[in-house]
């Protein structure tokens, strides 16, 4: 099975004619891309009111990981889930690596926390994986979830598992349409923004 962390990233990029924002190159360029993440988050002024981490306690290859998330995505989005996920690396009770992974959901669906575990519960089922043995569902809801993108992307976050490159995972996901006008016209606005300002 591929192990899908490295032990020994990178603390500095390499590469230097432009900011890196690699999830993958080093730690510094991780940061990069949380940052600029968390900005995108904030920009988008769509404060989610419940997390949900939907953990894999299996050792699954990263197709079957891709291929799980895509299945179980596009069931919470026929089921009207709005939401932004981030994938990460689990750690075993010793705070190491143990090579399966975690999803983490912010939403601003309006549904109770039950509604919500059971419709993420169901879309894992009917994929195949058993509750309890191959995966469980935690909740809770976020009193100040501005403050949360900085732990939803692990910006300035000292202890960060970077994947293996080449596993074709992203870091960051949406289901359904988060981000107002997309990523990509977001972005633009700030720029222009941080132009203006110079």
């Amino acid at each position: 099975m591929e192990q899908l962390y490295q032990n020994n990233p990178f603390k500095k990029c390499t590469y230097t004619r432009y900011k890196s924002r690699s999830f993958t190159s080093s730690l510094e360029s991780y940061q990069h891309g949380a940052s600029k993440e968390s900005l995108l988050l904030r920009w988008n002024k769509r404060l989610p009111m419940m997390s949900v981490i939907w953990h894999l306690t299996k050792v699954f290859s990263s197709e079957e990981i891709k291929s799980l998330r895509t299945k179980v995505f596009r069931y919470l989005k026929e089921h009207g889930i709005v939401a932004v996920a981030s994938i990460e690396l689990t750690c075993g009770k010793d705070g190491r690596p143990n090579n399966t992974v975690h999803f983490h959901f912010l939403t601003d669906d309006q549904r109770s926390i039950k509604e919500i575990r059971q419709l993420f519960n169901t879309a894992c089922e009917q994929q195949g994986l058993v509750r309890r043995k191959d995966f469980w569902i935690s909740c809770q809801t976020l009193p100040d979830a501005d403050r949360y993108f900085d732990y939803f992307t692990k910006r300035n976050c000292d202890d960060v598992i970077l994947f293996s490159k080449g596993t074709g995972l992203q870091k960051f996901y949406q289901i359904g349409k988060w981000f107002k006008g997309g990523k990509g016209k977001i972005w633009k606005e700030i720029r222009a923004y941080m132009r203006g300002r110079d």
